[in-house]
């Protein structure tokens, strides 16, 4: 429901602000007689200016005549004058501003004379947001995970595996160790492909057991039919209570077979170290800063929902809109990869309610959280930008992007700068923060 929440006056206008949800205001003001006055006159000296009327050079000809030819001009004039000065004034002492030129909506002129005028502009507000207190906030500190055997071996057989030679095998069928190039198609109704060409390691750690069960034994060029199965090991794109078995078709396009290189100083100095125990120690500082990062990524996270239980503010509906839109179009593209088009209608609803969850979240946090940056100089750089924009499309999964491939470059560009001046206001206020306790 709608309330008037202040009201505010000087020499040029009084105005009463009505305030809805999503950032929508109503400046109800009125004008006094020394300024519908002022207005007049300055609106004849402006039609004046403009006019041609014989006898006279343009600006020169006296009031009545132009009011005589020119009165629907002058009226418009007048009319234009009184509002625009009136909402501006409106703004600089309400300090609400509107969140483009467009969201303010055709004026409403209840009546406009030389005693006076009132009137009604409608408009989508920027936000106001809450100053943040980071007293307020507390971060519980986690302990950084050591890093495990199992992990250093993993990254080091990912490091052969880049740079072994690999022999194509077409005499025998797949079996544990090699390495498969799949297609896989839903065979369902409507049937869709899931992936094409997509690599596989044959090894119980690295591929799903249910597609292992399904691939080992086939030929090039053979194919199997069988159902997918959830396996909690491996990420997945919906949680294992909304998982939905698919009928699928798995084509073996390629069996290779990789020979690895040894571990040594040969291999060492094509990873850019000179010796393979040098090799060894990087591969752990590589590891130890994940496990790192993971624990900042915790505690950014500690902050992000303290931030936006502790200081909620009002967003402008258009734009919650047209993010929750970019966000559902996302979330769509990445289920398209492996649900049909009927499973993706039947969870429609839940789609668009965790693309609107998200567009909060981030507009909310961009608002809020601006003029932290701002205060704290927080700069935004190229580089920030275009590691952003890298993360975004080759890092991110599609439905956890905030860009569109077809979005238009200033598009872009906001969402990057958006993101660059959340993630780094956010690093800066943990850095503020003391693990365990508050900043008090």
């Amino acid at each position: 429901m709608s309330t008037i929440q202040q009201e505010a006056a000087n020499d040029h206008v009084n105005v009463s602000v009505t305030r809805d949800a999503g950032c929508r205001v109503v400046f109800d003001m009125q004008v006094p007689a020394k300024e519908t006055q002022a207005a007049y006159a300055k609106a004849i000296k402006s039609v004046n200016k403009e006019v041609s009327i014989p006898g006279f050079r343009k600006g020169k000809a006296p009031d009545k005549l132009v009011l005589q030819h020119y009165s629907q001009y002058v009226e418009r004039e007048w009319r234009n004058l009184v509002m625009d000065k009136a909402f501006q004034e409106a703004v600089n002492l309400t300090k609400i501003y509107p969140l483009h030129q467009s969201s303010i909506q055709s004026p409403d002129v209840k009546a406009l004379s030389h005693e006076g005028a009132h009137v009604i502009i409608r408009f989508e507000s920027m936000p106001q947001v809450p100053d943040i207190d980071i007293t307020q906030l507390s971060l519980t500190p986690q302990a950084k995970e050591p890093v495990s055997e199992e992990q250093k071996e993993k990254a080091l057989h990912d490091l052969r595996l880049f740079h072994a030679e690999w022999t194509p095998v077409n005499d025998r069928p797949v079996q544990q160790g090699d390495f498969v190039e799949l297609d896989i198609d839903a065979i369902e109704s409507p049937s869709y492909n899931i992936c094409t060409n997509e690599h596989f390691e044959v090894d119980p750690k690295r591929m799903p057991s249910w597609l292992m069960k399904l691939v080992l034994g086939l030929s090039v060029g053979q194919h199997v039919e069988g159902t997918s199965e959830y396996d909690s090991r491996f990420p997945q794109a919906v949680a294992e209570s909304e998982f939905k078995p698919t009928n699928i078709r798995i084509t073996v396009k390629s069996i290779q077979l990789p020979k690895l290189p040894p571990v040594d100083d040969h291999l060492a100095q094509k990873a850019g170290v000179e010796t393979a125990e040098t090799l060894r120690e990087r591969i752990v500082q590589s590891l130890e800063h994940e496990a790192q990062a993971k624990v900042e990524r915790d505690l950014q996270r500690q902050v992000v929902e303290q931030l936006l239980q502790k200081f909620p503010c009002d967003l402008p509906k258009t734009l919650l809109d047209e993010e929750r839109q970019t966000r559902t179009r996302n979330r769509i593209r990445g289920l398209q990869k492996v649900l049909s088009e009927n499973q993706i209608r039947e969870k429609s609803a839940e789609i668009s309610e965790q693309a609107a969850g998200d567009a909060i979240v981030f507009i909310h946090l961009y608002y809020l959280l601006r003029p932290w940056a701002n205060q704290h100089q927080i700069e935004v750089t190229q580089a920030d930008l275009y590691q952003e924009l890298t993360r975004q499309l080759h890092q991110l999964p599609v439905e956890e992007q905030v860009i569109e491939q077809d979005m238009e470059p200033d598009g872009v560009r906001s969402k990057l700068v958006a993101m660059v001046t959340i993630n780094k206001a956010i690093a800066h206020i943990v850095s503020q923060l003391e693990p365990g306790s508050s900043s008090k």
